[in-house]
């Protein structure tokens, strides 16, 4: 699970301290604009990845952590080592994380090549959903993704709302399962139901912060149904 999920649960448990992250600033969502990436930003394209079971490869697009060509020309020549490299993401079996702006998708023995989106996003984690593949074999990446500039300084970064989005193995049915000005809290498989669950923050009394006086949201995906539409429970 992406850290920032676990920083936002343990606030959330804790909800007589106030949260600083600023939610929404609503004058600026009157006037919103598309934001458009700093074109002096490195963007650099991953070497594909394969996810063990599956019929594609995947190319990362995104932004390098910790690009320093001397350092990296003089690693690679020497052999050391220079802790510096031009990797967009860390991968940890099923779970990628990085600044990542776009995906391409390529099947096995094919030269066609399919990109996940047009829009401007930043994705900071996509997750194989495996507990799926094992019971019905469907194949589905999850996705958390700021997509909108929510606090009105003209960039895609932490300080805004993350939502969750889901498409196919392919990229294909992109969509985005969480609401409208939510943040999403955390979310988790439950394998015997074939089930995702996932809770959100909505700001309530609109005051541009989250505090306790807002709601918190629950939610499921039922990977048994042909259509996924998010449903909400109450407890």
């Amino acid at each position: 699970m992406p850290k920032l999920f676990m920083i936002l649960s343990l606030i959330l448990l804790v909800a007589c301290k106030e949260k600083t992250k600023t939610a929404v600033n609503y004058d600026n969502l009157k006037s919103r604009t598309e934001v458009k990436r700093d074109s002096t930003t490195i963007i650099l394209e991953e070497l594909p990845i394969e996810i063990d079971s599956t019929d594609y490869v995947i190319y990362i697009i995104g932004e390098p952590v910790n690009l320093h060509y001397g350092k990296i020309y003089s690693g690679l020549n020497s052999g050391s080592g220079s802790g510096e490299s031009f990797s967009i993401l860390n991968s940890y079996g099923s779970d990628i994380s990085g600044n990542i702006h776009n995906l391409k998708f390529q099947k096995l023995e094919s030269d066609d090549i399919t990109q996940l989106t047009q829009r401007t996003l930043r994705i900071s984690s996509i997750s194989f959903l495996r507990d799926v593949f094992k019971v019905n074999k469907k194949q589905y990446l999850l996705y958390s993704v700021f997509d909108q500039d929510t606090n009105g300084d003209r960039k895609l970064n932490p300080e805004d709302l993350i939502s969750l989005y889901l498409s196919k193995i392919d990229g294909s049915g992109f969509k985005k399962i969480t609401p409208e000005l939510h943040e999403l809290i955390d979310w988790k498989m439950i394998k015997i139901q074939n089930r995702l669950y996932y809770r959100t923050l909505e700001d309530v009394d609109k005051n541009g912060t989250f505090d306790q006086k807002d709601k918190v949201h629950y939610f499921f995906v039922d990977f048994d149904q042909d259509e996924l539409k998010p449903r909400e429970y109450n407890l």
